[in-house]
């Protein structure tokens, strides 16, 4: 692990950082509480523009747009062009993907997972096709 003293992003404290995160678990602690403000927000507030949000609950635009590239929070409608897919470019509610290329990633991925799948070998031997050795007991 990364044991380094940085300054939080969001304060200024010092701090031991121990994950990805640059802010300090006070600051986190906050922003989850910012978080849960803004979901409460737009649950009561349906078609609140983002701006709208950020006003009103004193968080940033910028916030706002990671909690829903996260799929935290969703758009009512795929209409913002700051949100189109990474991959095809289509508009979508919330993450980095639409639908459609979420599900090909996972075929995907699932076609390599089958592949690397061991197979059955001569004298009942599990293989690969990778080099296989005999262990002692």
């Amino acid at each position: 692990m990364d044991f380094r003293v940085i300054n939080c992003r969001g304060c200024g404290r010092l701090f031991s950082k121990t994950d990805k995160g640059r802010l300090c678990p006070e600051c986190v602690k906050a922003l989850e509480e910012k978080f849960f403000q803004v979901r409460e927000y737009i649950r009561e507030n349906k078609g609140a523009s983002i701006i709208e949000v950020s006003r009103e609950n004193e968080v940033s635009v910028e916030q706002i747009k990671e909690w829903i590239r996260e799929d935290r929070i969703e758009l009512d409608s795929a209409t913002d062009p700051d949100f189109c897919c990474m991959t095809c470019g289509v508009p979508i509610k919330s993450g980095k993907y639409c639908e459609y290329c979420k599900k090909k990633m996972v075929n995907q991925l699932s076609g390599v997972y089958v592949q690397k799948q061991p197979t059955q070998g001569e004298g009942g031997v599990q293989h690969n096709g990778e080099r296989m050795r005999f262990l002692q007991k």
